[in-house]
């Protein structure tokens, strides 16, 4: 039951407030249209290619024996970053698969895909969508375990985290392979549009080696100047 104070402004706004409340849950319940789902397919391919661009430029930025030198000697910048990248493709991850209604994710898109078939992917069945479900299905023990990384390390700072769980390269990139086809497919079966992940993701992680080689050759260049300058005083001082 409504309670309106008569010749109130409080009761004025009160009663505009529960018009207006109940027009935006009623907007909220409206099924989603073909705009939308394109807008929140754009905005999800965004996240995809973030999440995987981070995660392969970290990789590029791995401790390896030919650039471990170079990460040391300039530690104050690549510390941050390499923190940075892995915090961005955790977190990135877990929200492109995050259950939650309110997130723009694949598993979200694809619900409402298989409720409205014939509008929003008219190209596509619903028994590809369960295809295309069991296939990511497949990788739920590592989302798992990115979902934990993030809510413990990243997202919420528990006071007493578990210890990082490893993540496995192959796991990492089979499910990123599988991602990346998914959400094509789904793509395509909205407007027959798909994206090309590999050339810019490769690109960047390329462009990082590049950088890693020019100041690991820098490097050994002021060494060598460096000892050449220590040879000649020597020299000078015989």
């Amino acid at each position: 039951m409504e309670v309106v104070q008569r010749g109130s402004n409080h009761g004025q706004r009160s009663k505009h407030g529960v018009f207006e409340l109940a027009s935006m849950l009623d907007l909220k319940d409206e099924p989603m249209n073909s705009n939308e789902f394109k807008r929140q397919l754009d905005e999800l391919q965004r996240q995809i290619f973030h999440a995987i661009v981070s995660y392969h430029v970290r990789l590029a930025l791995w401790e390896t024996p030919e650039v471990v030198d170079i990460l040391n000697r300039y530690r104050g910048f690549f510390i941050p970053v390499r923190d940075a990248l892995y915090g961005t493709w955790v977190m990135g991850f877990a929200k492109v698969f995050d259950r939650d209604s309110r997130t723009v994710s694949l598993k979200n898109l694809m619900k409402v895909a298989k409720e409205d078939v014939s509008n929003l992917v008219p190209k596509m069945t619903g028994k590809k969508i369960d295809e295309l479900e069991q296939r990511l299905s497949q990788h739920d023990t590592i989302l798992r375990t990115i979902k934990r990384l993030r809510d413990q390390h990243l997202a919420h700072l528990d006071a007493a985290p578990e210890p990082k769980l490893p993540l496995i390269k192959k796991d990492v990139d089979q499910m990123i392979e599988t991602l990346e086809d998914v959400f094509n497919q789904l793509s395509q079966g909205h407007d027959g549009s798909e994206y090309s992940w590999s050339y810019q993701t490769n690109r960047s992680a390329w462009e990082t080696s590049e950088i890693l080689r020019i100041l690991s050759e820098d490097a050994q260049e002021q060494k060598a100047r460096a000892d050449a300058l220590m040879r000649a005083v020597e020299n000078d001082q015989a």
